[in-house]
């Protein structure tokens, strides 16, 4: 494919959905077109990191907040409190649906299934009105009397946007707890939520990361969050981060949990905190892995059993924590740490952004300060660096790391904010960091970043306009651009894209190398029954 299809991954760099057969260099692009959002009232309202996807048909599904009232789809949708919104543009930029979560609520993270049902995640307060195109709203509840979104909801929509199913996970603290700290005359700080990162649609499951604290239930699974008790008194108490990967059917029911990682129960005392910090997973047929990253005593638990991991401190004025990575196949058990010298910096510095497996490898992105766990020879630039990494799936080694050197500005004011990242046919990585000032959270520019290991090829790129989310699929591709109370979308189409569809049998050696998708643009290992997508065109595997 053209060099276009580098230039639309590189500036969506989200999903590993897009395939091209040559690589030069990257220019701009005029897009096909753009479509503005205007719904809040001041740009702190805005939630910047709005999941958006493009379908392998070229419609695209944006997400967002509203403070105010707007009109999408010759629909008039009206805030409650700061709601949320899912809206759909077909490929030619007109508008098909919009509807509404009414009620102090955001949406987190957004797939596609196979069959083009749209599946959303997110946070919310106490009660929130779902609409439907359908118009059987519905009601869901969280935490009651609670302003805070610390909620969690899962919806499924089918592609004409009827609410097809909901799931809801209300997080509670230890009341008695509560009471035992007062009346030994000290706190204890309740901080109970269920938030969703990440969410995919694959072997007729449905997959979720979330970041939760407090007690959370989904079905049968009860998630016990970890609190510190400082001097084991049940004096000066609070909760700390936890992390699960949940497996539910494609209805939402029959959660099952993958993966729990927290603190370990001898780490919750004493006057350090540790806690894990950040996960993402990745899936490769039944396969499910897992990358996170913490500091001091963690604990990871899956179906095959309990491993306890150790990153060390030093106390005092001159001391630093090992914020170390683990990588795990959850699915074997298998797991490999990767540590780096201690780091005296906020805990806020170490990110997964997120993670992808294809052809064999496994590659992570996220940021970092000081050296880098895959690679202690890499050292942050600035606040801080955002990191690209290879594993192999085999054994979990490195093959590669590279980092983005960028020089943000001041480390006390800016720092990197990786988004995701793409892994595309000739084995070239991208991915997209923004640099943020720390007291405005505003974007100051965002920057693409590249590597081709076959050439040992690496290059940097200011973006024209700045990225808060984007999708690649082989329609093309689309990003979201926040900025102050706008939120745009900027969409390119792939002048190439065809619907022709030709027929093979399934053992053709016809197919070739050639990356191979499905119809949601997911990237598949091999090509079975039903209808794919290889180089643009559509064939049928009987």
């Amino acid at each position: 494919m053209k060099m276009k299809k580098m230039l639309l991954l590189m500036v969506a760099a989200f999903t590993a959905t897009t395939t091209f057969a040559q690589f030069g260099d990257f220019g701009t692009e005029e897009p096909t077109w753009t479509k503005t959002i205007s719904a809040v009232e001041k740009a702190s309202d805005a939630y910047v990191e709005a999941p958006v996807v493009i379908t392998s048909q070229g419609d695209v599904i944006k997400t967002g907040v509203f403070s105010q009232e707007f009109t999408f789809a010759g629909e008039t949708l009206e805030p409650i409190a700061k709601s949320a919104y899912i809206v759909k543009y077909d490929k030619e930029g007109n508008e098909v649906w919009a509807n509404a979560l009414r009620g102090a609520a955001t949406i987190t993270a957004m797939t596609l299934d196979e069959e083009g049902n749209i599946y959303v995640a997110g946070r919310f307060a106490d009660k929130v009105i779902v609409t439907s195109t359908d118009d059987n709203s519905v009601e869901i509840e969280g935490m009651e009397d609670q302003t805070d979104q610390v909620s969690g909801f899962i919806l499924a929509y089918d592609a004409a946007g009827k609410l097809l199913s909901q799931k809801t996970v209300v997080p509670s603290y230890d009341f008695e707890l509560f009471m035992t700290a007062l009346e030994n005359e000290g706190f204890y700080l309740a901080e109970s939520k269920f938030v969703v990162n990440k969410i995919v649609v694959a072997n007729g499951k449905v997959y979720v990361s979330a970041n939760y604290m407090g007690n959370n239930t989904l079905d049968d699974v009860v998630l016990e969050g970890k609190i510190f008790d400082m001097f084991a008194m049940k004096s000066f108490c609070f909760d700390l981060n936890n992390f699960a990967v949940i497996q539910l059917d494609k209805d939402l029911t029959n959660a099952k949990l993958l993966a729990n990682v927290n603190t370990s129960d001898d780490a919750l005392y004493g006057e350090l905190q540790m806690e894990p910090q950040a996960l993402k997973f990745a899936l490769d047929g039944e396969d499910v892995y897992v990358a996170w990253t913490g500091w001091g005593d963690v604990t990871m638990a899956t179906e095959k059993g309990t491993q306890n991991f150790s990153f060390s401190y030093a106390e005092g004025e001159e001391g630093g924590r090992e914020h170390g990575f683990v990588v795990a196949n959850v699915t074997t058990g298998a797991a490999q740490e990767f540590r780096a010298p201690l780091e005296k910096s906020e805990a806020g510095f170490f990110t997964i952004a997120n993670m992808e497996v294809a052809e064999g490898k496994l590659y992570i992105g996220g940021t970092y300060i000081g050296a880098l766990a895959f690679d202690n020879q890499l050292t942050s630039t600035g606040a801080c660096d955002a990191f690209m990494a290879a594993l192999n799936t085999t054994d979990l080694t490195v093959e590669w790391a590279k980092t983005s050197g960028i020089d943000e500005g001041e480390a006390n004011k800016f720092n990197e904010a990786a988004l995701s990242y793409v892994e595309v046919e000739d084995g070239a990585v991208g991915m997209v960091v923004n640099a943020i000032d720390m007291s405005t959270k505003e974007i100051s520019q965002s920057i693409a970043f590249l590597y081709i290991p076959d050439y040992d090829y690496f290059a940097t790129m200011e973006m024209p306009f700045k990225i808060t989310s984007g999708s690649a699929s082989v329609a093309g591709a689309v990003v979201n651009s926040n900025v102050g109370t706008e939120s745009t979308l900027i969409y390119f189409a792939d002048e190439e894209f065809t619907q022709g569809i030709e027929t093979i049998d399934n053992g053709q050696s016809t197919i070739g190398n050639s990356a191979i998708f499905n119809l949601q643009g997911q990237r598949v290992n091999k090509a079975q029954k039903g209808v794919f997508i290889q180089k643009g065109q559509k064939f049928v595997v009987k």
